[in-house]
């Protein structure tokens, strides 16, 4: 994978961890039943715990790695209601990236196998980008479950399980790190309260983190983004369940206040609601950046189209830079255009350089 990708999903993530401080008709097996209640009785059961299947890698360096701090790490997945997600943590970056993910047709990290072809399902993943040029790397897709979707243990035609997952670094295009997808524990995820239960949907968008993206695109006169939308998406995806639990008490006065967003200032919050909060609005912002924050404007022909035509002057490297202006307008608008398009990273890693208008 081409280095220009980081021209501008690597902007983008630097931009994101700022704001923190993501058969053909084959169904997913571990999908769950939906749990049977009645919303209009008082006495309705409350919803069940979803069973979220998981495994893990522990991402190892390879002879072909930097021999001083090399890319390690761990990748976790998880089924949702909708697919399988990869969240990826690693260190050792030393200012690459980003660097491309797949799984191949191999079981173990032998010499053999670092060459091996990819899965049939195996490509299509996000990369590995990484946070300035001493941050760590992080990582988050969700698989849909569609005609090449996956499971963690089910028919060995979609079964993650057993196979090896390879890292290469983008300059050198060799195999840095590898790992073998192994299962992990069950985890059982607390459910949103019913519909018709406390807290509101606004209350619970704010623990999502949309008050927090609403200060980053202030600015930007768009509008906000569905709070239902993103609601559902990090409870999916992320421990937003669990964190209305542990944020009980803020999200009690949050919810008796007329502004949701301006009483995340003044309501009380403990040191585990501030650090569930904070993974909860990392994780949204990863899965579900489209929704996380309001959609800034977008000038026709402005900034953005400047840098979406740069963008397919890169050759190989043109379709990743694609994504990643295009995520970029989604999380910031022309500004996040304009920043990228100002910045020496960006610039030094274009394989055909550009000028811009002012």
């Amino acid at each position: 994978m081409s280095s220009s990708l980081q021209a501008v999903r690597g902007w983008v993530v630097v931009v994101s961890a700022g704001l923190l401080l993501a058969g053909c008709d084959e169904r997913n097996p571990h999908a769950p039943e939906p749990a049977a209640r009645d919303a209009g009785t008082p006495d309705a059961a409350p919803p069940r715990a979803r069973i979220v299947v998981t495994a893990r890698v522990r991402l190892e360096p390879t002879a072909l790695a930097r021999a001083e701090d090399p890319l390690n790490g761990m990748v976790a997945f998880r089924t949702t209601s909708s697919g399988v997600d990869v969240e990826a943590y690693v260190s050792g970056c030393n200012g690459g990236g980003p660097f491309a993910v797949a799984i191949v047709d191999a079981t173990d990290c032998e010499p053999n196998s670092l060459e091996a072809q990819a899965w049939a399902r195996g490509d299509g993943i996000a990369p590995i980008n990484c946070i300035g040029p001493t941050g760590p790397g992080r990582l988050y897709y969700a698989r849909p479950n569609d005609g090449d979707g996956w499971t963690i243990g089910g028919p060995a035609k979609s079964n993650v399980l057993g196979r090896a997952l390879l890292v290469r670094d983008p300059r050198s295009d060799a195999v840095v790190a590898c790992g073998v997808i192994e299962r992990g524990e069950d985890v059982a995820r607390v459910p949103l309260p019913p519909d018709d239960r406390p807290p509101s949907v606004d209350t619970r968008a704010q623990v999502a983190g949309l008050c927090f993206a609403k200060q980053f695109s202030a600015a930007s006169g768009g509008d906000c983004a569905d709070s239902e939308a993103l609601v559902a998406c990090a409870a999916d995806h992320c421990e937003l369940g669990a964190c209305l639990e542990t944020c009980a008490e803020q999200v009690a006065c949050i919810d008796s206040s007329e502004d949701a967003c301006a009483s995340m200032f003044t309501c009380p919050i403990t040191e585990a609601c501030s650090r569930c909060e904070n993974d909860v609005w990392q994780c949204a912002s990863g899965y579900c950046p489209e929704l996380f924050g309001c959609v800034p404007p977008i000038t026709r022909d402005g900034p953005c189209g400047q840098l979406e035509a740069c963008c397919a002057l890169q050759g190989e490297g043109a379709a990743a830079c694609l994504q990643g202006m295009r995520l970029g307008g989604i999380l910031g608008g022309d500004a996040t255009c304009v920043g990228a398009m100002q910045d020496w990273d960006v610039l030094s890693h274009l394989h055909v350089p550009c000028k811009f208008k002012d």
